[in-house]
């Protein structure tokens, strides 16, 4: 865990790689804000749902 937590503070650059490849959810999800990344996805589908 302790490998993990460094490497998510000592480099934006691959957190942004991610992020750029896989969307805002999942960057938040790697960086520890579970609750908050499926808070996102559920909004995100409500919005669509609310388009169609």
């Amino acid at each position: 865990m302790k490998i993990i937590n460094a490497f998510r503070s000592r480099n934006p650059i691959g957190t942004a790689i991610i992020g750029l490849l896989f969307g805002p959810d999942v960057v938040m999800a790697y960086l520890g804000r579970g609750w908050l990344a499926i808070l996102y996805v559920f909004v995100g589908f409500a919005a669509a749902a609310a388009q169609i």
